[in-house]
Order: C-alpha cells, then structure tokens, then sequence
C-alpha cells in the first residue's frame, strides 16, 4: 500500500525509545572496531563515499519495495536537506579526515561531545530546558568523557593534531546543531523518506572532498566488502532511522548523553579484539559516564513541547 506524501509518520512510543537508542548505541560503537580493520585499505573520505551511497541505494530500495514516497513534501526538502548536510555529510566526513591527524581514540571521544554543544543549542533553537538534576547528570558524563580524553597528554605545540581536534569538535557542533534543528518542528514525511534525502543530498559533496583526498587505491579485499555492507545496513540506514525516531521524544542534549556509551563500548570492544590496554583512566571514565546517566535518569524532566508547522 502506497504511504500518502503528507501522511505524518507514526509517533514513537516512549516506552520504545530506549530501543531504538540501544540500537543506534550499538551499532556505532560497533563499528569503530570493524573501521579499525579496514582503515589502511581505503582513502577515508572514498571510505564514507562509498558507505552514504550504498545506504542511500539500500534505503531508496527500501521506499521502492513498501510504496513509500521518495521525496518529502516541497516544504520539506530545504530544512531537512540542511539537517542531513550538519549531520550525515560534515559528521561524517570531518571525522574520518580528521583520523589523519588525530588517533581513533581521540577521534570519538571529541565527536561525543556532541551533547555539551546541544544543551545550549537546544535551549536557544528549541526553547528546551534540562531540569538541574539532568544537567548535574550531564556534567558528572562530561567528566567521564575528559578522563577518556585525557586532556593533560596533548601536546600542545603539535598543530596537526590541534587541527585534528578542532575538526572533530566543529564535527561535534555540526552534529548537535542537525540534531536541534530536527526537534525545531513536526515532520509530516516517513521517517525513512527523510533518511533517504538527507543521505542523498550528502553524498555529492562527500564524493567531491572524496575525489580531492584520493591519494592511494582502494586495496578491496573480502573483509572490506563485508564492512561496507554491514555499514550500509546498520550503522549508516537503520542507525540514521533510529536517532530520527529516538530525536522526536528525547531533547538531543539527554540522548547525546547517553550516546557517550557508545565511544566506551568501542573501546571495550578493541581492547577484547586487539588487546588493548584497558586503563584505570579508561574505568574511572565508564564509571562516570554511567553515574551521570543515572542522575539524569532520576531527575524529574523538563522542557516544552515541540511546535507543529
């Protein structure tokens, strides 16, 4: 049966939210380790050319097969196609550039300060405010992200990394900024409609950068088409589905918060695959991070609805 374009699509349950965010939660955490193994086989940016165009084809496919319209309303397409450029073009592709010049570690750990970028952003663009108790909890995570950090081993007379961590931070803001836009108002379009043309605006400019960073051939390999499409299922469509649904109940500052599993759960999972030292700093860290997502979880919440349109 054909979905009607103006058909709003179903409101997510509450009771469903922390699915969809364990599932987002897992599958980017995830999929640091597998990126891991293929990092050195392919340019970074033909890497995430490469992902967003077969996650667009999968999800096209997708609105083929169930009638789904493939556009959203005209009203539409602006506001989300400026969402998908903060948050799937510049999230993406800032952050695998920046891995030339800084470690993997840094790498996501910088890009999960995307919640301390979106408790302001949200009070201004949405009207949100987080109640004390949950930005005491966001603090206490905040902590925890520092320690993993830890910002007393930079070195602060190597530019290259220094640029590196700025990429990563403006990567952080671009996705927090996407994220605050979409809760600015009621999206009458299916939910994987708007997945489709936010990847499908995205995906030119990344193939440009792609095209100018083209330095070495791609080394194809089984384990790297394995990679691609396990990135084309599930951290790329249905991780990108899940945060647009888990964005229309939650404030972005609170599911950013509890994303900051994700980078600890990459770790754990390094360290398990390729023995990685787990480190008293990295403990105290996950420690941390799950004390501020129990404050948060305890605080009463706070903050006003978002406006139909």
């Amino acid at each position: 049966m054909t979905v009607p374009a103006t058909a709003a699509p179903r409101p997510l349950s509450s009771a469903l939210s922390p699915v969809y965010l364990g599932a987002v939660i897992l599958a980017w955490g995830g999929n640091w380790l597998l990126m891991k193994l293929v990092v050195a086989d392919i340019p970074p940016l033909v890497f995430t050319a490469l992902r967003l165009t077969g996650a667009t084809a999968v999800v096209v496919g997708l609105l083929v097969a169930t009638g789904r319209p493939l556009l959203p309303p005209r009203n539409e397409r602006r506001p989300l196609a400026a969402i998908g450029l903060l948050q799937v073009a510049v999230l993406l592709g800032v952050g695998i550039f920046a891995l030339r010049y800084a470690t993997a570690g840094r790498a996501v750990v910088l890009t999960y300060t995307m919640q301390l970028w979106a408790i302001p952003l949200e009070r201004w663009l949405v009207g949100s405010r987080l109640s004390p108790g949950k930005l005491v909890g966001a603090a206490v995570s905040a902590t925890g992200l520092l320690f993993y950090l830890e910002p007393g081993l930079v070195d602060w007379s190597d530019t290259g990394a220094l640029f590196g961590d700025a990429l990563l931070i403006a990567g952080a803001i671009a996705w927090a900024l996407g994220s605050c836009l979409y809760r600015r108002r009621r999206w009458k379009s299916d939910y994987w409609t708007q997945i489709a043309w936010q990847f499908a605006v995205s995906t030119p400019p990344l193939w440009l950068a792609a095209a100018l960073t083209w330095d070495h051939p791609i080394a194809w390999s089984a384990t790297l088409a394995g990679v691609f499409l396990f990135n084309w299922l599930v951290p790329t469509a249905l991780a990108y589905w899940c945060w647009a649904r888990v964005l229309t109940v939650m404030p972005a500052a609170i599911a950013g918060q509890w994303l900051l599993l994700t980078p600890a759960l990459g770790y754990l999972a390094s360290a398990a695959a390729f023995g990685d030292a787990v480190t008293p700093s990295m403990l105290v860290s996950v420690g941390l991070i799950l004390a501020g997502l129990v404050i948060a979880s305890r605080s009463p919440a706070r903050g006003i609805a978002i406006p139909p349109t």
